[in-house]
């Protein structure tokens, strides 16, 4: 679009006002409207660039059209039709692509790309971007050779069934807005402005009050103790890590840290902070000295060309090509003469008033603007020397260009003619040799239409394809690698096994274990008195299960390689969450199953094999899984379930944990009935295409580790140990030197100054905010702040942070008061039941079911006579020497194993008084169960039948509050309940079958799910008119559409409590959980 000379001039003056452009002024448009969000990150000059863009896309494949799709909408939709079938494919997704936005013009050609470049290569340079998917190699080299030469970018996609590339090939390609992660701030604080020099010296922090002096800027602040250190040092620019320091120490005296409403001097500490990114050396930044170079090449060039004696052909060539060298070079120009870059006028966030803040912000914006001025008189006489219009170069560009200057860049890729060097080959594949296959792993062959979502359409996946064999691979590697003069013997040409079937979904194996190794490498395991060292795991099984010892413990692993896991259902998301067991060495499990392996479940199922099609899914199923871990014992049952729980109901009690997957609803009401009175655990699992649940149905499950994710320090300061306060009291701060100062541990200046403020309080513990504000002021006052090689006292700091945590009142957890209670009212039935009118059977029942209960008694009996729970015996981590560190870590330890020896006297009481023997609890229990004392829980769930008929008050909330806000999980939930009664009528689920009018069963599931929620509201008296029972229409077709398919990507996300509850360690979560796949978000049905 041309801008007539009016609206030129509008801009000009817009951008002398403000270089950059407001998102602001175009609020009242409604296409603004509509891309606010958008505009909020590229702008109006990105959205500009972005409506006057032509794309287009060759192959309207999934990645062509998902790629195109991110050009128009953020959201996901699929881009052909069931009953478009035999259209053609660019005409179906151009007019689908439309729907997504009005404001988009979109064609298509049914044209062969090869024909059309042949007869029409003109066509494809008048795009602004290329889109390539699915397109053959030598049609892609013809096509990127001439989109190459014209300077269009080409984007290239291919996919290969869970493995996709994208490649760009571009021979010039001009940043403008880099957008970096952490820029520098623009201030020029080695030679500030002039106005801002006068703003600073009118500041007079001495004369402030204390509101004024806590909001003060803290760009003022670092000027203005810049300049005393500058006056003290000739006018020198600080220059290295050490004279930076002595200014952040100079702020750090000026700092008064008084404590009232007007905060606690956070702009101070932003002002210390900011000491290392805004007094860094100015020098021009190493991607816009590249540009320079550049410049001064296609200028030398230029006067070459401009003498008389060359053709007038080479002399039109020494015309600039686009804006952006223009710019470069008038920047380079600029630079020269100034010595800097323009200023781009914008300031950091920072805690001010809002007056002073505008103020120094006006004062950069009308330097910029300055800037932007004089850069502008520069470009017209680059313009007019070269016969340009003085008006070439728009002045919104030269806006934005001025105010990116330090993040310019220019991209440049190779053409997609040229292939890797050989060097690079050879080294990836020496490293592949030795490590194995790193960018390609190791796949298996499916040579078979894979199921896609829903079941109608894998009929035209992959039909008509030769699928590569492994003869044909070495041939490319080795035409790489060729050029070579030689090559190393550890380089392989040829590809390895099943690594040269590279069209082929992952092998399960590779896959489950590499999804399994990634497991967060967090380590709250201590060496005392539960747990052990690193060096002390020489067994190869421990070396094995090295990772995931440091994240729940030998002791957690001695519970999973204990389990019995049974798995009833061996489709996608139970062969899935079984796997997330196997994979850490379960002890054994057994897969219930009386179904046969379909080519269905070949396509989302890793587990199964084409190869085997027809055998027993669960016979497949235990065997492959068994090649997972050679120390996981693994069986099979082909028995249906209904016929077992008749025939031998106790098989099912004998396990640790039983998960459903899939099953009828009729048979996990038997199922879960049963479980529930023996006090197994039961994980339900069920999956409708991109949805799923999970749901946890126990009757008592207790976390002895609940991993906290910000656990309050044990550290017993209110009533301090005696070896803890003689050690602190040798340590004397004052008659310290600066290195022994600044690595004093922050459990000790805590003490030091808490003993300070307690004395001044007549013994008394802070109790409130306002008091533990007075014991940090006090700590800050000890600090020295001193500028040498020992740091810079972050210690203090620590133990100013501390004050938060580690000064609460001591009181009773409420999940262990819960426990208290259940042990108090456990042990009053008992002293009922021992009465000797009380038959012999219910006096037996008063022995304690399980050890969890016992310890509960003992811990209520410890903390009615300590008034504490035993002691964990662990330190956080902390600034410290070694020597100090080791001290108060044994300290505690010392008195966490005086506790340990307290508890266990009291738990031989307390068995002995029931009958028990003295050594009932095994240690190394007691151990884990007083070091985690303060985070122990009991979780408890409903039965499953109670569970799959939420009460009607839950059920009329959640439909009211969707009539409000749209569709909610419980939609979906109620959904699946009434998709399960579905089954039972017709032997099926909604859209599971072969007819193409699939959507037929929505009008039945929406009356069966009217009905099901009519049966839920029925014991309500009265409902309230904003309660609908009938479900949304979308909703009702996509349960159609999914057919009741799984896919596996939905189903590897499942299945994550299993550990939790083997190991008994964290919380799992006994709400009932959906996963949306659409949005990759977990969310709780109620």
């Amino acid at each position: 679009n041309v801008l007539n000379k009016q609206q030129q001039q509008q801009q000009q003056e817009q951008h002398q006002q403000s270089p950059s452009w407001s998102v602001a002024q175009s609020v009242a448009n409604p296409k603004a409207k509509k891309y606010d969000r958008q505009l909020r990150l590229w702008g109006d000059h990105g959205q500009q660039a972005i409506e006057q863009a032509r794309v287009l896309l060759i192959g309207a494949n999934a990645v062509g059209t998902e790629t195109l799709k991110n050009m128009e909408d953020c959201g996901s939709n699929f881009f052909v039709e069931l009953a478009r079938i035999g259209e053609p494919r660019a005409k179906v997704c151009a007019e689908l692509l439309r729907e997504l936005n009005e404001d988009v013009i979109g064609d298509f050609l049914e044209d062969r790309l090869d024909v059309l470049l042949q007869r029409d290569p003109g066509f494809f340079t008048g795009f602004s971007l290329v889109i390539a998917s699915g397109v053959r190699h030598s049609d892609l080299l013809v096509l990127s050779d001439l989109l190459y030469d014209r300077d269009v970018p080409l984007i290239v996609c291919q996919q290969h069934g869970m493995l996709a590339t994208c490649q760009l090939v571009a021979r010039e390609h001009f940043v403008w807005e880099a957008h970096p992660d952490n820029p520098l701030p623009d201030l020029r604080l080695e030679n500030p402005l002039p106005e801002f020099v006068a703003f600073c010296d009118a500041q007079d922090l001495s004369a402030m009050d204390s509101q004024r002096h806590s909001h003060t800027p803290w760009l003022v602040i670092l000027y203005k103790f810049l300049s005393k250190w500058r006056q003290a040092n000739a006018g020198k620019f600080p220059s290295n890590y050490a004279e930076r320091q002595a200014v952040r120490q100079l702020i750090r005296s000026g700092e008064r840290g008084e404590s009232d409403l007007h905060g606690d001097e956070e702009n101070w500490r932003q002002a210390q902070s900011a000491v290392t990114t805004a007094l860094l050396p100015s020098k021009l930044p190493s991607n816009v000295n590249e540009l320079f170079k550049l410049a001064d090449q296609f200028w030398l060039r230029r006067q070459q060309l401009s003498d008389s004696s060359a053709p007038s052909e080479d002399r039109q060539a020494a015309v600039p090509p686009s804006n952006w060298l223009l710019l470069c070079r008038t920047l380079a120009e600029f630079y020269r003469q100034r010595g800097c870059l323009p200023l781009c006028g914008t300031l950091p966030d920072m805690v001010s008033d809002s007056d002073r803040y505008v103020a120094l912000l006006n004062i950069y914006r009308r330097a910029a603007d300055a800037d932007l001025v004089e850069f502008s008189r520069l470009l017209r006489v680059v313009c007019l020397d070269i016969g340009l219009s003085a008006d070439s170069v728009p002045a919104s560009q030269i806006a934005l260009f001025c105010k990116n200057a330090r993040h310019l860049r220019l991209v440049k890729t190779a053409s997609y003619r040229e292939p890797a060097t050989a060097a690079t080959v050879a080294r990836c594949l020496e490293e592949t040799a030795e490590a194995g296959p790193t960018c390609c792993p190791r796949l298996r062959p499916v040579p078979h239409r894979i199921r896609s979502l829903p079941r109608r359409h894998r009929r035209c996946e992959f039909s008509g394809r030769r699928w590569p064999v492994e003869a044909e691979m070495p041939t490319a590697s080795s035409g790489l690698a060729g050029s070579l003069a030689t090559t190393s013997a550890a380089c392989p040409i040829g590809a390895r096994g099943s690594a040269a079937r590279a069209v082929q979904i992952r092998s399960s194996r590779e896959m489950s274990s590499t999804n399994n190794n990634n497991n967060n490498n967090k380590s709250n395991i201590n060496s005392h008195p539960v747990g052990r060292s690193r060096s002390q795991l020489p067994t190869p099984k421990a070396k094995k299960y090295d990772r995931q010892l440091r994240l729940w413990g030998d002791h957690g692993q001695q519970a999973i390689e204990q389990a019995r896991v049974l798995l009833i259902g061996a489709n996608a998301v139970g062969t899935e969450t079984l796997k997330n067991m196997v994979l850490p060495g379960v002890g054994s499990f057994t897969i219930m199953d009386h179904r046969r392996v379909t080519e269905e479940d070949c396509g989302s199922n890793f587990f199964v094999e084409l190869a085997r099609i027809g055998e027993p899914r669960a016979k497949v199923c235990a065997e492959l899984l068994r090649e997972l871990n050679e120390d996981v014992i693994g069986d099979f049952l082909e028995d249906r379930l209904d016929v077992l729980l008749q025939r031998d109901p106790g098989f099912f009690t004998g396990f640790s944990l039983v998960i459903a997957s899939g099953v009828r609803h009729s048979d996990l009401l038997v199922l879960s009935d049963l479980l529930y009175d023996r006090d197994v655990p039961l994980i339900v699992c069920q999956q409708h295409g991109m949805l799923a649940t999970c749901q946890l149905v126990a009757r008592e499950h207790f976390v002895w580790e609940a991993h906290p994710d910000n656990p309050l320090p044990d550290l017993r300061l209110e009533n301090p140990l005696p070896e803890f306060v003689a050690f602190c009291d040798a340590q004397d701060l004052s008659a310290m030197d600066s290195q022994r100062h600044s690595h004093t541990p922050w459990l000790v200046i805590l003490y030091k100054f808490l003993s300070k403020w307690r004395q001044a309080n007549a013994g008394k513990f802070p109790s409130n905010y306002a008091e533990r504000q007075a014991v940090r002021q006090l700590i800050r006052s000890g600090e020295r702040g001193e500028s040498d090689l020992h740091g810079d006292e972050e210690n203090w700091r620590q133990a100013q942070s501390a004050v938060t945590t580690a000064l609460l009142p001591s009181k009773l957890p409420s999940n262990v008061n819960e426990l208290f209670k259940l042990a108090d009212q456990f042990w009053l039935r008992r002293q009922q039941l021992s009465d000797s009118s009380a038959p012999s059977e219910d006096r037996q029942a008063a022995v304690p079911p399980s050890n969890w209960l016992l310890l509960c008694r003992t811990l209520a009996e410890f903390y009615r006579q300590r008034g504490c729970l035993p002691l964990c015996g662990t330190l956080p981590d902390m600034v410290s020497d070694s020597d100090r560190y080791v001290a108060l870590l044994n300290i505690y330890r010392r008195a966490a194993d005086a506790d340990l020896v307290e508890f266990s006297r009291l738990l031989r009481v307390v068995c002995l008084d029931i009958g028990l023997s003295a050594d009932s609890v095994p240690a190394s229990q007691i151990a884990l169960f007083c070091k985690n004392a303060r985070h122990l829980r009991l979780v408890k769930t409903a039965s499953y039948r109670e569970l799959s008929r939420p009460l009607p008050q839950t059920v009329a909330r959640c439909l009211e509050e969707t009539a409000e806000a749209g569709p909610s999980p419980f939609w979906w939930y109620l959904l699946f309940h009434a998709c399960d009664r579905f089954h039972t009528e017709f032997g099926r689920f909604p859209g599971d079958t072969d007819d193409v009018n699939f959507l037929a069963d929505a009008g039945q599931l929406k009356l069966k799910c009217q009905q099901l929620a009519q049966d839920w509201l029925a014991s309500l008296a009265t409902t309230s008119a904003a309660c609908p029972t009938s479900a949304p229409e979308d909703l009702l077709h996509e349960l159609c559409r999914f057919g009741r398919a799984e896919v596996h990507s939905v189903a590897a996300w499942m299945g994550g409590e299993g550990i939790k509850l083997i190991t008994g360690q964290f919380v799992p979560e006994t709400r009932t959980m959906l996963y949306d796949a659409v949005s990759q978000t977990f969310l709780p049905v109620f």
